[in-house]
């Protein structure tokens, strides 16, 4: 390609790039004083960290259980040597940050592929704009990116995964690919599939070729909503978890077990089709300026999926708040791609001189971009259900030094307990108690702002009250009304 449309590329490319600076340093000042607290922040660090600092897998120390009975998500072992060297747990959140870029990354080097060969640099720059200011301005997006889970790792896989199979990669790379988006969490495959689906069903000019997609894809899908039912069926009851307490989980509401939820389903479409309407699939389609439904069938497809978030009973899952968006907005960053070359091949074929081709699908990329910069945006933001206290970011830092000066001081503290809202302060070195269990615990913090949620407590004031009359524990610091505590026989050296 000519210098010109590698100039373009590598502008986008930078422009994703100093996007992610700007949003971790916009993350860090909420990770400060603003909303993220144990859940579940504070317990994916604790049992990602749990292998590297305790030599126990996926171990969740406050409900002394191994999270894999909960979500099964051996993939994320790839994560876990990080904890090693970053003891912050703002850790998380840069994962989650570099996993979005990817994604985003992986989408527009396969519009690259699609338009390069086909755009002048000019046009190539407005399709690349109309691709950046959907993204940026979508609300699914900016739910992911807050979020701070392990889903979006899902998102990163699956979208270099998607690019591998039609840039014609090599089968190992493939392969591997899809074994690790498998292994992000125990539905991904179903997810997966309906995505590899309409992957092999994309229009011909975007494919090198056809035949070789489609032998890769079909058995990939197969074998995609064949993990999900071995998950379901075999691994959950192996691991002494009936299958029916993930069936109920979210899905009571249509039956005791996942043979008669999908049974439900099936011979009661009316109301799943009234559940997809009171959900935020309208939302999520028009996000993307519905330009996947240009291609139905991949439209179809992309969307299909989504319907096992849109039937649930929770309400962040049903109107993709948060996270909930990860598994899904793959399939619709790829539908939307298609989309805008099947909107590009129209054009062409309905202006006949070269010419004024390239300015016609130049001037309608554009004015899609401008459309999407100032239509309403679509979607349900954020929201915890969770009154966190607001602190100042000088408020975080203080509470962060106070925990390291205390933690510091003492001898052989592995457990830490402390409010609900301050644990994602605490290093990911300690394994983290909320205050109900903080006689596991080798130290606990108090601070008068923290958070009594997932606690019996009613006010903050009577966990100080708990420790200070517990015999078993002593104070080690106190300063401007936070409180250190350890258990008796800790050595701990001078203020």
């Amino acid at each position: 390609m000519d210098r010109g449309k590698q100039t373009v590329h590598a502008l986008a490319l930078g422009l994703i790039g100093v996007a992610a600076i700007y949003a971790t340093g916009y993350l860090y000042f909420v990770y400060l004083s603003e909303w993220f607290a144990y859940h579940d922040l504070g317990l994916i660090n604790d049992f990602l960290a749990s292998l590297i600092y305790h030599r126990r897998l996926f171990y969740v120390f406050d409900m002394d259980v191994n999270h894999l009975t909960i979500i099964f998500a051996p993939s994320l072992l790839l994560w876990t040597p990080f904890y090693a060297f970053f003891d912050s747990q703002f850790l998380l959140i840069v994962l989650n940050m570099l996993s979005l870029a990817g994604c985003v990354w992986a989408f527009l080097e396969l519009t690259y592929v699609v338009f390069g060969p086909r755009l002048d640099p000019w046009a190539l720059a407005a399709a690349y704009a109309l691709f950046l200011v959907v993204v940026a301005r979508n609300v699914f997006v900016w739910n992911i990116m807050t979020a701070a889970h392990f889903e979006v790792f899902y998102s990163l896989v699956a979208a270099w995964l998607i690019y591998a199979l039609i840039a014609a990669g090599r089968l190992w790379l493939i392969l591997g690919l899809f074994f690790i988006a498998l292994g992000v969490r125990q539905d991904a495959g179903f997810f997966l599939a309906f995505q590899l689906l309409a992957v092999a069903l994309l229009p011909q000019g975007m494919i090198k070729d056809r035949r070789r997609l489609r032998r890769l894809c079909l058995p990939l899908a197969a074998l995609g909503f064949a993990y999900t039912v071995w998950v379901a069926k075999f691994v959950f009851p192996w691991l002494g978890v009936d299958e029916r307490w993930h069936a109920t989980r979210f899905w009571a509401h249509y039956g005791s077990s996942f043979e008669a939820i999908a049974r439900a389903m099936l011979t009661s479409p009316g109301r799943v089709i009234d559940d997809v309407i009171d959900s935020a699939a309208v939302s999520l389609n028009g996000s993307f300026l519905w330009l996947h439904w240009l291609n139905p069938v991949v439209a179809l497809f992309t969307n299909a999926p989504g319907i096992l978030l849109y039937t649930t009973s929770t309400p962040h899952r049903k109107y993709l708040t948060g996270y909930n968006s990860s598994f899904i907005i793959v399939g619709m960053l790829l539908g939307f791609v298609a989309g805008l070359y099947t909107l590009d091949l129209w054009v062409r074929q309905l202006t006949r001189r070269r010419g004024s081709s390239r300015i016609a699908s130049m001037a309608l990329m554009a004015a899609l971009a401008l459309l999407a910069v100032v239509a309403p945006r679509a979607g349900a933001e954020r929201a915890t259900g969770i009154d966190l206290q607001k602190r100042t970011p000088a408020d975080g830092r203080r509470v962060l030094a106070f925990i390291e000066r205390g933690l510091a001081r003492c001898d052989g503290i592995e457990t830490v307990a402390t409010d609900f809202r301050s644990a994602v302060f605490l290093p990911n070195r300690v394994g983290k108690y909320l205050p109900d269990h903080y006689q596991k615990a080798d130290a606990a913090f108090y601070f008068p702002g923290g958070n009594v949620y997932a606690s019996r407590l009613k006010r903050m004031p009577e966990f100080f009250l708990t420790l200070q009359q517990d015999p078993q524990f002593k104070l080690a610091a106190a300063e401007d009304g936070m409180a250190y505590f350890v258990k008796a026989g800790r050595r701990c050296g001078a203020a």
